[in-house]
């Protein structure tokens, strides 16, 4: 053998031997890891879709014991709210790729959610360390050095993302963003200038973070935190109220965490996901989340609940109508529940689908006489009339000398449209008790109905007094005095009816108008109109209606004071929402002038 050929085979059975060592080395190595993989927990309280996830991300690790494999298994562990076995997966995949920064990530968030701000510090620092555009990590790591005191470390965090304008450099977004990291980043720098003892600092970027952000809760919370802090209660009340206004909380859209979400199967993980995007004022995402709950989750009567009352709020009732069935055998002992989807079902106009919900609401509560007179209009509505009827009969004859009921009688008959009844039961109400606060505001009702306009405002009056605490007598009353163009008593009521419902849209809406567009200019003071108008504008739950005046409202306050580029924009969305509502063609033209003239002055 010549010595070319002994070379050859010497090179192959060296390369031979390596690659066996190799697979040895490897097979020994994925050994020690797949020894380390936590064993699955007791399947015996786990849903099915949770166990086969489970089973299927166990058995690739098992087989297949990479960084990835092993991570995703502790993805599923997560989302499952098995956080002890997330940890040791993410630990273990981390191990094995120490290049692999989505899985320090994780475990950073876990440690941060469990309170374990040491060990979140630590692994953020690792993902910075390999990607120092994970800019989310920034933010956590910010808050973990505040959690611990180490305040110049918490502000150096956040400012490395305070003002960043490219937010997705690492991955791309599931979800609307309702709150830019950098507002996010701002917000916590804010909080750490207060816990730190610098109001004037936090004030001020507090101030200058406000401006775009007039949606954001927390910011308007933490305004008012501030102005405590420095003395200032006025102003402390003020932004407090502001804050009340708005959705509770501004979520901050972690894609890689949303993953998270997405994945998970788990009845414990997936209804508190729910809870923080409707807390947050977020209705995209939580649709996203419904849809995904309710496929892996089907039967689960806590996220069914949850799943129909959202959807009847977002003016979606058709995607709750499957589910009503399976919620009236889940909840028919609950009074609670009962009536809480009877009205919802009744005040969106679902009125067939709420006559079971009364029906076992009355089981229940059969003294309940404000929920009857709605069960027997939601049986008027749906063309029973005899049954609504009866069933107001039969309350009657029951309870003659009853005022709650008598009440109800009246204001049942006006509905329906029957006036004759309707003075009939109020008559009997005046007998039993003429100073009864709600038989003055029914009084009232019919004195402006006969155009007695002069008795109307006197027992609308008095019914106020009686009860300033009622907010239907605030709005009758104030928009009594707006069609009686009393200007000055109506914003005397509604800043008084504010003292009790700072919050209340409508009331904002109509103080707002008066101050602004009222026909007498000595009243006018358009700062503070626009300031309720805005109030009203960026409320959690202002109506189209609403809306629209008060949209109206900010183009003409705007374009009083010259500011035309708001004022277009304002009209702008007046007209479009006008559009979206079918307003009389008056009204429209109404929009299209005060649009035209904005336009002219801008020129």
């Amino acid at each position: 053998m010549d010595k070319r050929k002994k070379l050859a085979i010497f090179i192959s059975s060296a390369a031979i031997v390596l690659v066996i060592i190799f697979l040895v080395t490897k097979s020994v190595t994925n050994n020690s890891y797949r020894n380390q993989i936590p064993a699955l927990p007791d399947f015996s309280d786990l849903s099915e879709p949770v166990k086969e996830q489970l089973t299927v991300a166990h058995e690739t690790a098992i087989d297949r014991p990479t960084s990835g494999n092993i991570g995703q298994l502790g993805m599923v562990y997560h989302s499952g709210a098995n956080y002890d076995r997330a940890i040791q997966c993410y630990k273990l995949a981390t191990k094995k790729d120490q290049s692999k920064w989505i899985w320090n990530y994780y475990l950073g968030y876990l440690n941060q959610e469990m309170g374990d701000s040491k060990a979140a510090i630590e692994n953020f620092n690792a993902v910075i360390e390999e990607n120092p555009d994970a800019l989310m990590a920034w933010y956590y790591l910010g808050k973990a050095y505040r959690n611990l005191g180490s305040g110049d470390k918490a502000e150096a965090a956040f400012e490395k993302i305070a003002n960043i304008t490219n937010e997705n450099s690492t991955e791309k977004s599931i979800r609307l963003n309702y709150s830019s990291l950098s507002t996010s980043a701002r917000f916590e720098l804010a909080r750490t200038y207060l816990n730190t003892n610098r109001i004037s600092e936090a004030e001020k970027l507090l101030t200058e973070v406000i401006k775009g952000n007039e949606t954001n809760g927390p910011l308007f919370r933490l305004l008012g935190n501030i102005y405590s802090a420095k003395g200032d209660s006025v102003l402390s009340r003020k932004y407090i109220t502001r804050a009340q206004d708005l959705a509770i909380g501004t979520t901050v859209n972690d894609t890689l965490i949303d993953r998270i979400t997405l994945i998970s199967r788990s009845e414990l993980y997936l209804p508190k996901q729910i809870d923080e995007a409707n807390k947050s004022n977020n209705p995209e995402w939580a649709f996203i989340l419904f849809d995904h709950a309710l496929k892996y989750l089907p039967d689960n009567k806590h996220i069914i609940t949850k799943a129909i009352r959202f959807f009847l709020q977002m003016n979606t009732g058709e995607k709750a109508l499957p589910y009503l069935e399976q919620n009236l055998n889940d909840f028919k002992d609950s009074f609670k529940e009962m009536s809480e989807i009877s009205s919802l079902l009744y005040i969106k106009g679902y009125y067939p689908q709420a006559i079971p919900y009364f029906e076992q609401t009355m089981k229940l509560a059969p003294d309940s006489f404000a929920i009857l007179k709605n069960f027997a209009m939601c049986y008027w509505k749906a063309n029973n009339k005899d049954a609504a009827l009866t069933l107001m009969n039969e309350l009657f004859e029951k309870n003659k000398s009853n005022t709650e009921v008598l009440f109800h009688e009246v204001d049942f008959m006006l509905k329906i449209g029957d006036k004759a009844k309707a003075r009939g039961f109020l008559s009997k109400l005046q007998q039993l008790a003429p100073s009864n606060s709600q038989a003055l505001k029914l009084s009232a009702v019919f004195a402006e109905m006969d155009g007695n306009k002069v008795a109307a405002m006197s027992m609308f009056e008095k019914a106020y007094k009686a009860d300033p605490t009622d907010l239907d007598f605030a709005k009758k009353l104030g928009t009594f005095y707006m069609g009686q163009r009393q200007w000055s008593k109506a914003i005397s009521l509604l800043r008084s009816s504010l003292e009790y419902h700072p919050n209340e849209s409508i009331l904002l809406e109509m103080i707002g108008t008066i101050l602004i567009s009222c026909p007498d200019p000595v009243l006018h003071n358009i700062p503070e109109g626009i300031e309720f108008s805005e109030r009203a504008y960026y409320h959690v739950s202002s109506s189209p209606a609403t809306l629209l005046a008060v949209t109206k409202n900010l183009a003409l306050g705007n374009a009083m004071l010259g500011n035309n580029k708001e004022a277009n924009s304002y009209i702008q969305t007046a007209i479009t929402i006008a559009k979206s509502e079918k307003v009389p063609k008056n009204y429209m033209d109404g929009l299209l002038t005060l649009a035209n003239q904005i336009k002219q002055a801008g020129k």
